[in-house]
């Protein structure tokens, strides 16, 4: 992650950072889970043998590894940002637009996350299974992304806050495209 800017609120830095590393950790538990299975699919093959409901369980795995990951991008804003039109606006133009851009993807992501919380809950509810092998309740795998989501929301709007009451929605200088690192 980037060093965090002196200039933000401490308090909402801290949180944005516990945030991040939550997510962080729970994606590198969900991807090295998904390697051991990948593992143990293998060498159980060699065998003649297999783990049952191994592409259900993978497919958890996998879109636990990716909800969960995109929050750990949004402290130090390496998520992908396409600004090349932004930085030609001149500085209240530019810092105009990467603020709207933040209220539209956090407005986007709320509206995921409360649809996906319904649909999450439905499933909870019914205690429908997945098609697998093994009874697997498909709330599971809605919860990890439900999760995912949550925590992707939280660090938009954390990451907002910072920006809004610290370092401004200008370019920021740790842009690895424009040379820094």
């Amino acid at each position: 992650m980037a060093a965090q800017i002196s200039s933000s609120p401490p308090l909402v830095s801290r949180l944005l950072g516990l945030v991040a590393g939550v997510s962080l950790v729970l994606a590198c538990l969900s991807l090295a889970a998904l390697v051991i299975l990948f593992v143990g699919v293998i060498v159980l093959r060699l065998f003649g043998t297999s783990i049952p409901s191994a592409d259900d369980v993978a497919g958890i795995l996998l879109g636990g590894t990716f909800a969960l990951g995109f929050a750990a991008a949004v402290p130090g804003d390496q998520h992908i940002s396409v600004d090349f039109f932004i930085d030609k606006m001149g500085g209240r133009g530019s810092a105009f637009m990467r603020a709207f851009g933040y209220v539209v993807m956090i407005a986007i992501v709320g509206y995921l996350t409360f649809g996906f919380f319904h649909m999450w809950y439905a499933a909870y509810l019914s205690g429908i299974k997945m098609l697998g092998t093994l009874p697997i309740p498909r709330a599971l795998p809605m919860g990890v992304v439900l999760a995912g989501l949550v925590l992707l929301e939280t660090a938009l709007v954390l990451r907002f806050i910072e920006r809004a009451l610290g370092i401004g929605f200008g370019a920021q200088p740790e842009d690895i495209m424009k040379g820094a690192h």
